[in-house]
């Protein structure tokens, strides 16, 4: 008979049960010299049974490690306040849990399938306990047939094992659309409204309806003090016809009277109305509907003749750029010079009243001067009275000579003096005097050239200097980004130096520290493991004592029954 403490651990237990499997030897010694008469053979007998059993609960008990907490002597760290240390012990301690998880996590399929195949190698036949205990079975083992169903023959129905299946929800839904006089797949909010107000009025309460429009219509027509000459003639309506509304009186028209711009439907005084506005107002041009713009045809076919002539003026003004639209420089004036009245020739606009504007300064025109703002023809006599040209005096036209006397006839027909530009015959110019002018003309021209060149010397002088200043600066730069780079590069190593000695030294304190703190860790872990063999050595020791005393008392017994 075997007795174990209760209170005792799963380890406590498999000490006892080791300590007895160690004894084993010297128990079945003392048991051979004992004389064994009649029940004692027995006892004898269950004794060997029962540490026949002990062995093989040992060689099929396997302490699994992790299901257990790891022992305290691991999280010791003694005096050590480094939390570095703290943080890699605590660090590998939770590696391990979650090592030991992510096993678990794979194992446990593995066992599932391991059991579904058990269970598909099963027999399909094997019925439950409960069924054994209601039904007969054989000697083979296998359940016999009930009287009733033996007495039911082989034609006999079974019971169906399916419910019916429930119809399908297509007839209720059918039938809600037919209650509700609704289309299949439902409508919005807003159909559903229009369909019913479609469906409960009479062509009368239609012809009612649109009366009291009409009725309404007149009344703000007359408020507004509008007539039927602003508005047009009025058309009949046709009150079961479709209507499309105005989209700036809001009110609702046959669509054979209304004007479609590009995304709206206009009544003809509405349309009419804006194109005067857009017409007054230039903010508001080109007339537009949603930012885009009516076409001209749609604006010409529902607008009278004084309407569309006024719109294609300001479409002449208003569609050319403000730089390039020419006034009339008279303030009381001030009308717009259509393109066909500028003389480009002679950079002036006359305007339809007869006021000539000069086209380069905008002011009016200047009688027989060029225009003080005029850049080309400034720079043009500058170029004329540095090489020696002479104007026409009836043309104004540049003329330049090359040989001959000072008699010049300019393309126009015009005959002038080349050295005072007075008529011919009214001067007392000679051929010195030519020959002066002409001398004086060629060193302008001699001047201006050698001007032209210093100029040109000096600005290829300066291009020079730059060229040569960037590409010192250049050169400086790379020189300064190379020494950059180098001291970077240098301060790079010096760090990745200083790094890896830190590394080094921080990894040998480390190395010294986990090494002591080792030994220490063991040094704990033994000793407690000493100290809970020892404990479990000292029960088992007691358990075993209780043990043969009681198979002592019991060999005590057996001898005074016998």
């Amino acid at each position: 008979m075997l007795i174990i403490d209760q209170g005792s651990s799963t380890t406590e237990e498999l000490s006892a049960t080791n300590d007895l499997s160690v004894r084993r030897h010297e128990d079945e010694e003392e048991i051979a010299d004992v004389n064994w008469k009649g029940k004692g053979k027995a006892t004898a007998q269950d004794m060997n049974e029962l540490v026949s059993l002990v062995d093989s609960s040992i060689d099929a008990f396997t302490v699994d490690w992790t299901q257990y907490a790891p022992p305290e002597g691991l999280t010791h760290v003694g005096d050590i306040d480094s939390e570095m240390v703290v943080q890699i012990i605590e660090r590998s301690m939770e590696r391990v849990k979650a090592r030991i998880l992510v096993e678990e996590e794979e194992r446990r399929p593995k066992e599932v399938a391991n059991k579904e195949g058990e269970n598909l190698e099963q027999p399909e036949d094997v019925e439950s306990p409960s069924d054994e205990d209601s039904t007969p079975m054989d000697k083979a083992g296998w359940p016999l047939r009930s009287n009733q169903d033996n007495a039911r023959g082989d034609d006999a129905r079974p019971f169906p094992n399916e419910l019916p299946k429930r119809p399908g929800g297509r007839a209720l839904r059918n039938f809600f659309r037919k209650f509700n006089s609704g289309p299949e797949h439902g409508e919005s909010s807003a159909a559903g409204a229009a369909r019913s107000r479609f469906q409960m009025s009479s062509p009368g309460e239609l012809l009612s309806h649109s009366a009291r429009k009409r009725f309404v219509s007149d009344l703000i027509k007359k408020a507004t003090g509008e007539d039927s000459a602003t508005h047009g003639p009025e058309e009949p309506e046709e009150p079961g016809g479709p209507q499309v509304e105005c989209v700036s009186c809001l009110e609702d028209f046959n669509p054979k009277y209304t004007v479609r711009a590009p995304c709206h439907n206009y009544c003809v005084p509405c349309f009419r109305r804006l194109v005067v506005s857009a017409c007054q107002n230039e903010q508001h041009w080109p007339p537009k509907c949603c930012l885009n713009n009516i076409p001209d045809h749609t604006i010409r076919a529902n607008v009278n003749e004084l309407q569309w002539l006024e719109y294609r003026e300001r479409a002449i003004e208003w569609n050319r750029p403000v730089a390039d639209r020419i006034y009339c420089s008279q303030p009381e004036c001030s009308l717009f010079i259509r393109p066909e009245y500028i003389i480009l020739g002679q950079s002036v606009a006359r305007c339809t009243d007869g006021h000539y504007t000069c086209l380069i300064c905008r002011n009016a025109q200047h009688e027989g001067e060029i225009c003080p703002q005029d850049e080309d023809m400034i720079r043009t006599n500058e170029l004329a009275e540095l090489a020696g040209w002479k104007r026409c005096n009836t043309c104004q036209a540049f003329v330049e000579h090359s040989e001959g006397c000072q008699h010049m006839t300019c393309r126009c027909g015009a005959q002038f003096c080349y050295v005072c530009g007075a008529r011919w015959r009214t001067c007392s110019c000679t051929m010195i005097h030519l020959s002066v002018f002409k001398q004086q003309a060629e060193s302008r021209r001699t001047e201006r050239l050698e001007r032209q060149a210093r100029e040109e010397a000096e600005i290829q002088e300066a291009l020079r200097l730059v060229r040569e200043f960037e590409r010192e600066e250049e050169e400086r730069a790379r020189v300064l980004r190379e020494k950059e780079r180098r001291l970077a590069k240098e301060r790079r190593q010096r760090r990745k130096e200083e790094r890896i000695r830190q590394t080094v030294t921080q990894f040998e304190e480390l190395r010294e520290i986990f090494s002591e703190l080792h030994e220490t860790q063991r040094t704990l872990v033994q000793q407690s493991q000493d100290n809970r063999a020892r404990q479990l050595q000292i029960k088992g020791d007691a358990v075993r004592r209780r043990m043969l005393d009681m198979h002592e008392l019991e060999r005590e017994t057996q001898r005074a029954k016998a």
